[in-house]
């Protein structure tokens, strides 16, 4: 739940390591986040604007995305 942005971290590290971590809360912890929740954290930790959450979130009529597929297209958008 405290996963964060690093300095002068690339966005395609900062995703990679989420899904490293997410993998890995989910077989060693046995936690496994909504998608919803997964897809709040991301764009938390990427400090993204109310006016880049709306062009993010328009795909999928405004609404965070719930499949693990619509998720993997917001990171891509990312």
């Amino acid at each position: 739940m405290a996963f964060q942005k690093f300095p002068n971290e690339r966005i395609n590290d900062l995703i990679t390591r989420y899904e490293v971590v997410r993998n890995r809360s989910a077989r060693e912890g046995n936690f496994v986040m909504s998608i919803e929740g997964c897809a709040l954290q991301v764009m938390r930790c990427c400090h993204v604007s109310s006016q880049q959450l709306i062009q993010f979130l328009q795909p999928y009529g405004g609404r965070l995305p719930t499949t693990e597929a619509e998720f993997k297209q917001l990171l891509a958008q990312m």
